[in-house]
């Protein structure tokens, strides 16, 4: 990670062309510019910001660019956790754990730390006998949740650690949670990607409420699920939503149409998990 963040602002500035009085404009004076961009000043977010959206880099983009081109080892962790989607990556979740060991030695990190939580919880779900697996899973996902349902605002990141943890909470407990949930969800309908992490946690909630024999709110999500699915085009969440909804309704033919388009697409795994399920519902 580079530390002169002035004199990258200054090459990225020049790389594109942009003289100081391109981008101070009214707002910089430019002498401050010229000993911000030599690292003998330090600026405030509100200056940095404006700056950078004078050269249209965003904060997210210019942290990479000072790291290299290369996302942080943090940033690494953190993005593998979030394409991790079923225990049975057991391999990929142990060496995701070894790294946040790692990471956790040398420097102390809430984000990780939890993260840290989750995956001993998922590999407890692997590897435990079913007997073990309710009460390690639960202290686990406890130290998280304890956290989470104390905060009045949920950000973006606690929607998607409560989306990890919620197959490892009550029944009760999601119930309550649900109308503050789709309260953060409906703050954040703008937000880049909502849409994604709206649609996996509205499927998830469906097959939880299925699992509990709440066959009609289920199909209430499950619709709300599949119209999201079919605006970001995504055929994964088109074909898991098509076959709940048909579970839910009894409709054969809507359960052989998502099972159908995820076989054209070379879904294979998620054939195979929904075989179970519908097996499972019969």
């Amino acid at each position: 990670m580079r530390w002169d963040f002035g004199q990258i602002y200054k090459s990225i500035r020049i790389g594109k062309g942009l003289s100081q009085k391109d981008v101070c404009h009214n707002q910089i004076n430019r002498t401050t510019l010229s000993r911000i961009e030599n690292d003998n000043q330090n600026t405030s977010f509100e200056s940095m910001q404006y700056l950078l959206d004078q050269i249209n880099v965003s904060w997210d983009e210019f942290q990479y660019i000072c790291n290299e081109f290369q996302p942080s080892f943090r940033d690494k962790i953190i993005n593998e956790y979030y394409t991790i989607v079923s225990t049975a990556e057991i391999e990929k979740i142990s060496k995701l754990q070894r790294k946040c060991e790692t990471y956790l030695k040398s420097s102390e990190d809430n984000k990780i730390r939890e993260i840290h939580f989750i995956l001993a919880a998922l590999s407890k779900l692997e590897t435990d006998s079913p007997d073990q697996i309710t009460s390690t899973t639960k202290e686990l996902v406890s130290l998280v949740w304890n956290r989470l349902s104390k905060i009045d605002i949920w950000t973006y990141d606690d929607i998607r650690l409560i989306n990890a943890i919620l197959y490892h909470l009550e029944f009760t407990t999601i119930l309550e949670l649900v109308p503050k949930l789709r309260q953060a969800l409906h703050k954040y309908e703008f937000y880049t990607n909502i849409d994604v992490l709206h649609t996996t946690l509205l499927i998830n909630l469906a097959y939880i409420y299925m699992q509990n024999h709440y066959f009609l709110e289920s199909q209430e999500i499950l619709t709300e699920a599949l119209n999201l699915s079919k605006k970001l085009n995504r055929v994964d969440f088109i074909g898991i939503s098509t076959v709940r909804l048909g579970i839910c309704s009894n409709d054969k033919q809507r359960i052989e149409n998502g099972m159908l388009l995820l076989n054209l697409v070379g879904h294979d795994n998620l054939v195979l998990e929904l075989e179970k399920e519908i097996v499972s519902f019969a």
